[in-house]
């Protein structure tokens, strides 16, 4: 359930963009996080089914996750998993909107803050014991010991950098309207590593809407920068400059006629 519940968030990003920050979007956009996240779902419904029941039936796909009886504890749960959500949309648009106040190490460093030293000061508080399992890593082999260490420090530093400049540059609705690959290099690193092929035709289903879709996404936004680009190269030519541009029309300036043309894209 808190992975359907998770699985929303491409829509809720794009939704706050427009809604807060006014943010026009590519039209393919709204298509492509419908059509990933019905893909996604299916792939979450048929993996469920089978880790509750090893049994590949389609209605057994369907209502598996719904079949344990929701209690209190489930309850808060998923409203904690639906506030998540929004604060994910509420981090990523202010990744955005201060990149002229802050740089890219300092958005680190305060990320750094509140995902690390603020849980390190609240254990301490609460339950100082805690800090002792982690001599259990000096009971593994090193091997074990220095990837776990490894995995770490790519996660939460380089990987953390890479996010950041990804949705500055991007946008964070272009940039969580890719989390699809998430799911889909689960399936395929599951299937190749640990041997689990595709168990039913509803996770097949899901994973070819979701394949379909973000490809058919990428070539449409590769176009449409290819075609920006050629119509740049060809105002330069003509001796205009591009004073504003979007993806439907762009105000241009000419320097000649001392003049400006607005022309559809």
């Amino acid at each position: 359930m808190i992975a359907l519940i998770n699985n929303l968030s491409p829509l809720t990003v794009p939704l706050a963009e427009g809604i807060f920050l006014k943010t026009k979007l590519p039209g393919i956009l709204w298509p492509t996080v419908i059509f990933t996240t019905i893909g996604c779902t299916l792939v979450i419904l048929a993996q469920s089914a089978w880790l509750a029941h090893n049994n590949d039936s389609f209605e057994n796909s369907i209502t598996a996750p719904f079949q344990h009886a929701f209690n209190m504890n489930d309850l808060i749960g998923c409203s904690l998993q639906f506030f998540c959500i929004f604060l994910t949309a509420a981090v990523r648009l202010m990744m955005k909107t201060s990149s002229s106040l802050l740089s890219r190490n300092e958005l680190l460093q305060y990320s750094n803050m509140g995902c690390i030293v603020f849980p390190m000061v609240y254990s301490l508080y609460l339950d100082p014991s805690v800090w002792l399992y982690f001599l259990k890593f000096f009971e593994f082999p090193v091997l074990v010991f220095a990837s776990w260490f490894t995995v770490c420090f790519l996660i939460y530093f380089v990987a953390s950098t890479m996010q950041m400049e990804l949705i500055r540059s991007m946008g964070p609705s272009l940039y969580t309207s890719l989390s699809g690959i998430r799911v889909l290099s689960v399936v395929v690193l599951s299937a190749a590593w640990l041997g689990e092929p595709l168990v039913t035709s509803l996770e097949g289903w899901g994973f070819l809407i979701t394949v379909v879709s973000i490809a058919v996404y990428m070539r449409v936004l590769i176009t449409s920068d290819k075609e920006e680009t050629n119509l740049k190269q060809e105002v330069i030519l003509s001796g205009m400059s591009i004073d504003y541009i979007q993806k439907e029309q762009a105000l241009l300036f000419d320097e000649e006629q001392k003049s400006y043309h607005t022309i559809q894209i």
